[in-house]
């Protein structure tokens, strides 16, 4: 069973755009919060969060250079 890259890329783009809206309305406050993750901030997480979203396209889009 293969992976239709075309629906994936569309549903991480949905995805991207949806936490894109929430993050766009954060104000500094919420950027610098803690979070369960100790020692980390929102600001850690989301930077977490997108280099695994920039892999994950590298992945999908160019496996030789992932």
């Amino acid at each position: 069973m293969g992976v239709d890259l075309a629906e994936l890329r569309a549903d991480l783009r949905t995805e991207q755009a949806g936490l894109r809206e929430l993050l766009e309305r954060m104000d500094e406050a919420a950027w610098d919060a803690p979070t369960p993750a100790a020692g980390w901030t929102v600001r850690h997480q989301v930077r977490h969060l997108a280099q695994g979203e920039e892999l994950g396209r590298l992945a999908a889009s160019d496996a030789a250079a992932f």
